[in-house]
This record gives structure tokens, C-alpha cells and sequence, in this order.
């Protein structure tokens, strides 16, 4: 697991500090049951929300999930449509949605949060903005690089290349991001 991989923390922060709004930190839901198998996915989540913060300075943040199926079981709360409705309870005005368990746009961020989180929080009164996506951001390919080859980044990703539009044999997918963002 790379959630408290210190580079890929500081691009996170980055993201984060200086704002005004209280930061929401979300990723995937996924059903309770994991935890009863001793799955460390929510407290990772926990432990890299906490470290950004540190990082970024913020004393108003917390975390939610996103994106949970509809398979008649219990999923890891709280929801993001819950935890806005809470924070409006407590009379916070600005939110800033940090969705740290995702690393590119997709359907699970442009619906659950540019569209359903957002037409609540206007209904509620909630001004609410999202970071961007990692997505090839430079800096974060720069810090899953400086870890090279380790299994905690690279695990299943990490093969030699054919000789493709132009790119050396024997180079490794690492290598080939860390050129192309310097």
C-alpha cells in the first residue's frame, strides 16, 4: 500500500492547503464485511486523510465515503450526501471534496460528486468545490516514480516494455512515466 507514501502525500496537500473550506476527504465505499476480515482499507483511508492534513495545515477536514452499491448490505459510512448534510447542521458554509481514493476522473467522481454531491449542496446552501484528479498530473507521476520499482506502487504494472512507439526494450512503465514527466 503505498497511503502513506510521503511524495504522493505532499502532491495531495498541495491540493488542499490554503483553502477556507472545510476539506472532505473521500474514497470508494465498500461493504462493512471487509472489516471483519481485518481489511486495513478504511484505517489506511483514515491514516491518509490525517497525514494531508498535517501536511496542508488544515484544521477543518473529515472523511467520507462515495460511490456505495446498492447490494442490500451495509457499506463503510459515512456518505458524502450525509457527511454535507451534517457539516450544514454545523453551520459550515464551504466544502472542499478531496476525493484521495481515486487517481483519475471517471464515472464515480464526475456523477457522485460534480453532479449528485453538488445539486445538494446547492440545495442545502453549501458552496462546494472539488480538487482536481491526480490524473498525469507531473508531480504525481514524479512521486509514485520515487519510489521506482517498489512492489507497494508498481505491484502488477511493473514489465519490461515492447519496443513501441519508440520506447526502449527492457525499459519498465515507471521509468517511461518518470521521463515523460520531467
Amino acid at each position: 500500500s503505498w497511503h502513506n507514501h510521503a511524495p504522493y502525500l505532499d502532491v495531495l496537500a498541495e491540493r488542499v492547503r490554503g483553502t477556507d473550506a472545510h476539506v472532505v476527504f473521500t474514497a470508494h465505499s465498500l461493504p462493512e464485511r471487509i472489516l471483519a476480515l481485518g481489511e486495513p482499507y478504511r484505517d489506511q483511508l483514515l491514516e491518509t486523510s490525517r497525514l494531508i492534513a498535517e501536511r496542508a495545515g488544515l484544521e477543518r477536514w473529515s472523511f467520507a465515503f462515495q460511490s456505495e452499491s446498492p447490494t442490500g448490505e451495509p457499506w463503510l459510512g459515512p456518505d458524502i450526501l450525509d457527511e454535507l448534510k451534517r457539516l450544514k447542521e454545523h453551520d459550515v458554509r464551504s466544502v472542499l471534496v478531496a476525493p484521495i481514493g481515486f487517481v483519475a476522473d471517471h464515472l464515480e467522481i464526475l456523477w457522485d460528486l460534480d453532479i449528485e454531491a453538488r445539486d445538494l449542496a446547492i440545495e442545502l446552501g453549501l458552496r462546494l468545490e472539488r480538487t482536481p484528479s491526480l490524473n498525469d498530473d507531473p508531480d504525481f507521476i514524479r512521486a509514485l516514480g520515487k519510489e521506482g520499482g517498489d512492489s507497494r506502487i508498481w505491484a502488477g504494472i511493473h514489465y519490461q516494455m515492447d519496443n513501441v512507439a519508440g520506447v526502449d526494450l527492457g525499459k519498465s512503465v515507471a521509468q517511461v512515466f518518470i521521463d515523460w514527466a520531467e
